[in-house]
């Protein structure tokens, strides 16, 4: 049993790429039972990301929640290339108690392909985090989303 396994539910697998719109910079991923969303918002330069989850459990029980994250920390946790290593210092207990490689208290906790948001759970069904193991194509989605908005802020920086 690998130390992720503890915290990453193993259905994770299950969650695909359902739609990539990059002129209105969205990406949707969903299983039978998850879905997550990721939309831009340029209001907000620091943290331009909104991201979206609903999990069901059962008919009308769900959990859900809603997150704010940069473009780093979105690069992070999807496993982007050319992020910096390491968001902020509020990981730091996370990557030590879970054997993680990068985290972010309250966004995400990542080790190689497997990806928790917000947070880690105890890995069994009925945790409010959504558990997705990183596909190449989720990451070069989510990747081209980040390149096309920096692309846009230095066009509107020139002008």
């Amino acid at each position: 049993m690998s130390i992720y396994e503890a915290w990453h539910n193993s259905n994770s697998y299950k969650i695909r790429l359902e739609a990539c719109d990059l002129i209105e910079r969205k990406i949707k991923l969903s299983s039978s039972a998850a879905y997550l969303n990721i939309s831009w918002d340029k209001e907000n330069i620091d943290f331009p990301w909104l991201v979206e989850w609903t999990i069901i459990f059962f008919r009308d029980e769900k959990a859900s929640g809603k997150i704010r994250m940069s473009n780093n920390e979105l690069g992070l946790a999807f496993n982007v290339s050319g992020c910096q290593s390491h968001p902020t210092k509020y990981g730091d207990w996370m990557i030590k108690r879970y054997y993680a490689e990068f985290a972010e208290q309250g966004k995400f906790i990542r080790d190689q392909d497997r990806l928790n948001i917000p947070g880690p759970g105890t890995g069994n069904d009925g945790d409010p985090n959504i558990s997705i193991l990183l596909a190449s194509e989720i990451t070069k989605a989510v990747e081209a989303l980040i390149q096309i908005v920096k692309a846009d802020s230095k066009n509107v920086n020139r002008n």
